[in-house]
């Protein structure tokens, strides 16, 4: 007892210390600031519950209590990064205490310290912490499930009640917890016998308990009695005649077009559109799910042995040592933003080779080992039910580490005699196996969509040389994609490559003329940058006749028209912009004070720019606009009261390229 109460706050120490180097690194990646793939879905969520913003049938694509704790912390403490993953950290340092608590409850103090010691060194723990998504909460919620659940086998009770409440909050966190449930009730039935109804009543009813108030709750908001959609299209995923069983991608997303200039999910996005092409009509988000789950079914009983086949490469995989990527490549993001922790990573293949190997090694509570062995090997079923990659793997490594930890020290502490026991060749085949690279385990089969989100994080935070490097990247190693294009046909505008972009736009329009409407408004943007007035023109009314709804494009338009001398017409597509909801529409508002100062009608103008000043205080252009238009028309009171205002936003006097470059003298 004296050793563990020294060990482990030291083994804490350095948890603590390990999170804080690394997430010194990671804050310089734009990642950090802007979230993708599905830690932007998260994201905005959360940011939409902290609103109060009412929400959509994209809502229930995914499990909803990681976005409702995420969306609380952002409401206390603002949207700022650090504060969720500095709750990931607390969680990452209670997932250690877990580990330990399971690990000497289950096979001594010996084997808990050193499993959390294990825990402290696997790097990916530290990177899930890191990112926006539910890796890191679900990761503790199935610990501290599996800690109640032993303490339950042993004390009974109202425990069972409590592992119950606790499984029932993973499931609503990641649904494919469920699969743990029938393992553990059927544990139940067999190991207590007579007296397992009791138990399994409680267990059960606690497990309940949240996933049907969250049913409930999405039945209420959005007419749908489900916990989340997203589990039919991830079964497809993994399971379909072109699957590799790792590759995160719908099949013919490509197809799909966005439907909006901001940032769409594209797989639930293709995942509704597909269905509802093949289905000929619209789909609520379950009859989604339930179209991709016939699907792949219908697949894997009209080719059982091809099925079979995938089912056994997605064990390989699951049990091999690479960290098949999902969102990012783990230990490339380590390689340049924390380089020196790598040093101490231990690989996943040894933890797995000595986990699986210490499942069959005897132990004084042989009820705790069966429920950490079920606890492994439900999750590891539910991953390769589906598809396999590092951050789905994520969960079962506290149990193969658990299982590792009992094996070393069992080693330690029969040496010589150790060697003849069954579990150590076991340990060496798999060890052997974890470091082969067999069907394609290295290979990523969707690199280009990496460099396509890293590009478009680095786009938003103004690293405009690593945005376009990683869009040439994401075009060379992928099949033709047009937003890829489009996107990276934008950077090269803002970076003064005009003819490249108009190359990437034309590029982009030869493969997919539906995306005219952003096409031919990027060429248009592309065009004012160089100048050329008239040709945005033309490019911006091309952009309106391939998709007149988007009302950004008359304000662009507008703003064209202003440059042309033609203030009426611009006013006309301001008030267009305006009527069909933009949310510029301050914006729109100062475009047509401006168009109408050029029409003499001064006093009209200046009502109008003060107008959209007020309703946007911090935003400097309403200002500088406001100052010269009053200037003008002779209010000087009015003129000094911007002149001061824009001072207090800017912390300096205007100057002539503070105005709008189309509406200068």
């Amino acid at each position: 007892m004296v050793t563990s109460r020294r060990i482990l706050p030291f083994l804490l120490l350095i948890g603590i210390l390990l999170r804080v180097a690394y997430l010194a690194g990671h804050s310089r990646a734009p990642e950090f600031r802007e979230p993708t793939l599905d830690a932007r879905w998260y994201h905005d969520r959360a940011v939409a519950w902290a609103d109060g913003s009412p929400g959509t049938e994209w809502d229930l694509f995914r499990a909803p209590f990681y976005p409702l704790v995420l969306g609380q912390i952002y409401r206390v403490f603002g949207v700022n990064p650090w504060v969720p993953r500095l709750f990931h950290s607390l969680l990452g340092l209670g997932a250690i205490l877990f580990i330990y608590g399971i690990g000497a409850r289950a096979f001594g103090r010996t084997a808990g310290l050193l499993a959390a010691a294990i825990a402290l060194f696997y790097a990916p723990f530290l990177y899930f912490e890191g990112e926006l998504l539910v890796t890191t909460l679900y990761l503790f919620l199935i610990l501290l499930a599996a800690w109640l659940a032993i303490r339950a086998a042993e004390k009974g009770g109202v425990l069972w009640a409590a592992a119950g409440l606790a499984l029932g909050l993973a499931v609503v966190t990641r649904p494919t917890a469920l699969v743990i449930v029938p393992f553990l009730i059927l544990w139940q039935i067999f190991r207590l016998r007579r007296r397992a109804a009791l138990p399994v009543l409680l267990f059960a009813a606690g497990i309940a308990a949240f996933p049907l108030v969250a049913a409930a709750r999405n039945r209420a908001l959005y007419g749908e009695f489900t916990l989340a959609s997203q589990g039919g299209v991830n079964l497809y995923i993994g399971n379909n005649l072109i699957s590799d069983g790792k590759t995160a991608t719908v099949p013919g997303w490509l197809d799909v077009s966005y439907e909006t200039k901001e940032y769409e999910d594209n797989v639930s996005l293709a995942a509704t559109r597909i269905a509802e092409r093949e289905e000929g009509r619209p789909l609520g988000p379950a009859a989604v799910s339930r179209h991709w789950t016939a699907k792949s079914l219908r697949w894997m009983m009209n080719d059982p042995g091809a099925s079979l086949a995938l089912f056994g490469r997605k064990l390989y995989y699951l049990m091999n040592g690479y960290e098949i990527p999902n969102n990012r490549f783990v230990f490339e993001h380590f390689r340049e933003y924390a380089p020196n922790l790598l040093r101490f990573s231990i690989c996943a293949a040894c933890l797995i080779a000595l986990g699986t190997a210490g499942m069959f090694l005897p132990v004084r509570r042989p009820a705790a080992r069966e429920i950490l062995a079920i606890f492994l090997a439900a999750q590891a079923l539910g991953v390769v039910l589906f598809f396999v990659c590092a951050r789905f793997r994520i969960p079962i490594l506290p149990f193969w580490i658990l299982f590792a930890a009992h094996f070393l020290a069992r080693a330690v502490r029969e040496r010589r005699r150790f060697l003849r026991r069954a579990a150590f060749p076991v340990a060496i085949l798999l060890l052997v196996i974890g470091h082969t690279r067999f069907f394609g385990v290295d290979t990523v089969g969707d690199r280009h969509v990496v460099h396509f989100n890293r590009a478009w994080a680095f786009a938003r935070t103004g690293d405009l040389e690593r945005a376009e490097r990683e869009y040439a990247l994401s075009i060379e190693q992928g099949p033709p994609n047009p937003r890829a294009l489009i996107n990276y046909g934008a950077v090269l505008a803002e970076r003064g490559k005009l003819d490249e972009a108009e190359r990437a736009f034309v590029g982009a329009l030869r493969i997919a003329p539906e995306y005219g409407g952003f096409v031919w408004n990027n060429l248009a943007m592309t065009r004012m940058l160089g100048g050329d007035w008239e040709g945005a023109r033309r490019d911006f009314e091309r952009a309106l006749e391939a998709d007149p709804r988007d009302p950004e494009v008359y304000i662009n338009l507008g703003n064209v028209l202003l440059a042309l001398e033609r203030p009426e017409e611009a006013i006309a597509r301001f008030d267009e912009a305006i009527r069909r909801g933009t949310a510029r529409a301050v914006l729109a508002r100062l475009g047509r004070a401006m168009a109408l100062a050029d029409m003499g009608r001064l006093d009209e103008a200046a009502d109008e720019a003060e107008e959209a000043a007020r309703s946007m205080p911090e935003s400097r252009a309403g200002w500088v606009v406001l100052h010269e238009i009053a200037r003008r028309a002779g209010r000087d009171e009015t003129a000094s009261e911007a002149l001061r205002r824009f001072h207090a936003v800017t912390g300096r006097l205007p100057v002539r390229e503070d105005l709008p470059e189309w509406w200068r003298d």
